[in-house]
């Protein structure tokens, strides 16, 4: 026996546009017809709601109604009312054997899971970030250990991403680093330049200086005492024995000047100059060596994360490919779903195509559920046919709604299989 869910009578009280209104459907395929306004969408989400997917009731909105449903052969009827206090509609059923319950629990029990839109599907595929959720609302329907094998190497590929995207940045801070250093322009050259040892040099430069303040100091002391020389002369008689003191000295320092002369340093300073700039050029090579080493070492990790994750996702490639999914041909990329290759996107697959494949996705969610299809004009005969077909197929009831200009009032049109 069948557990497919089968609608036989709808009663609406009050739901948005649609009052008083009751439909015996037995079961049967139905069609709603007619032009915009008029409920027909309203008409499929009340049973909707009455199967316990609340959350499509618009705020402020009274619903008030029934629905009686057979499953196994055993009726069900979910009565439906807003709850005034919360705001909340409230489905309580009543079991085949005469007992009520309003637990989401014991619905959910015997309507089973029904979390899949299918037109919400559909519109997810006009945007970028809409199409990577299609993804993750795919990856739903994926058996546990296929989910966590692709959960495994995703998150691989995320974390060698992002170790990729830090070395990369590293790259082009030493490659900026690199561009300003100043020995950018002797690049083919950097290993002509050395180390000049200036120890010896300034040794005998400050040789040199102290000599050379020792010369300078006793050069001043002569020409002062040439002044005092010349003081004293004026008191020749009295300093007499003091002058001739001091041109003993004098004589002195004119034999010491005699073998000690002022030594050239603009030689030795200039060597320390240029040393000191080929010392400088020589740090900033070997420097630049070492950046231009480590620069490499970072292009070789970037590569190797590189053919890393296009390895990572070669595996992930694969094994989306090979996996037993819902829906043959239905697989997934990084960023959107594929249907036999072909990217599920408005350019590359219809509105109406897309949304067969959310139908099915709906089937593999709960193959006991209704299928109600909205838009459903937005689907050509042979492809409304095949959604029928397939209903069929499974045992499932099947609710569509076309739009139909020039018709006053709501069509329900009902469809035996």
């Amino acid at each position: 026996m069948s557990s497919a869910i089968k609608t036989i009578q709808v009663v609406i009280k009050d739901f948005k546009k649609l009052k008083n209104v009751k439909a015996d459907i037995e079961g049967c395929n139905v069609f709603l017809r007619g032009k915009n306004g008029l409920g027909k969408s309203s008409f499929m989400d009340f049973i909707e709601i009455a199967y316990g997917k609340s959350s499509i009731v618009p705020p402020n909105t009274n619903v008030e109604g029934q629905v009686i449903a057979d499953k196994n052969g055993k009726q069900y009827k979910f009565d439906v009312k807003m709850d005034k206090r919360t705001g909340k509609p409230v489905v309580t059923v009543t079991l085949p054997d005469g007992s009520t319950d309003s637990t989401k629990s014991v619905i959910a029990g015997i309507i089973g899971v029904n979390a899949f839109d299918v037109d919400h599907f559909v519109n997810l595929s006009t945007t970028d970030a809409g199409r990577k959720k299609q993804v993750e609302e795919f990856k739903k329907f994926l058996d546990s250990e296929t989910r966590e094998f692709l959960a495994k190497y995703e998150a691989s590929v995320k974390a060698n991403f992002t170790t990729r995207t830090d070395v990369n940045r590293d790259i082009s801070k030493l490659e900026g680093s690199i561009n300003l250093h100043p020995m950018i322009n002797h690049y083919h050259e950097l290993d002509k330049f050395t180390e000049t040892k200036t120890e010896a040099v300034l040794a005998q430069l400050k040789e040199a200086q102290t000599h050379n303040n020792t010369v300078n100091k006793v050069i001043s002391n002569r020409e002062q005492r040439s002044i005092e020389i010349t003081e004293l002369q004026q008191k020749i008689a009295a300093l007499q024995e003091e002058l001739k003191t001091k041109s003993d000295l004098q004589d002195q320092a004119n034999d010491w000047l005699k073998e000690n002369v002022i030594k050239p340093t603009a030689k030795l300073e200039q060597t320390i100059t240029d040393a000191s700039e080929n010392n400088n050029n020589y740090i900033n090579a070997q420097n630049l060596k070492k950046e231009l080493v480590n620069l490499e070492v970072m292009r070789k990790e970037s590569k190797s994360l590189t053919d890393l994750i296009e390895s990572e996702r070669q595996m992930l490639k694969d094994a989306i490919r090979d996996m037993d999914g819902p829906i043959q041909g239905l697989c997934f990329d990084e960023d959107q779903l594929l249907y036999n290759d072909i990217p599920v996107h408005p350019s590359s697959l219809s509105k109406s195509e897309i949304k067969k494949l959310g139908i099915r996705l709906k089937i593999a969610e709960n193959p006991d559920l209704p299928l109600f299809i909205h838009e459903a004009e937005c689907m050509d005969e042979d492809s409304l046919k095949e959604i029928q077909d397939l209903a069929e197929e499974c045992g499932l009831q099947m609710f569509a709604e076309e739009v139909q200009r020039g018709v006053a009032d709501l069509q329900i049109e009902i469809v035996a299989f």
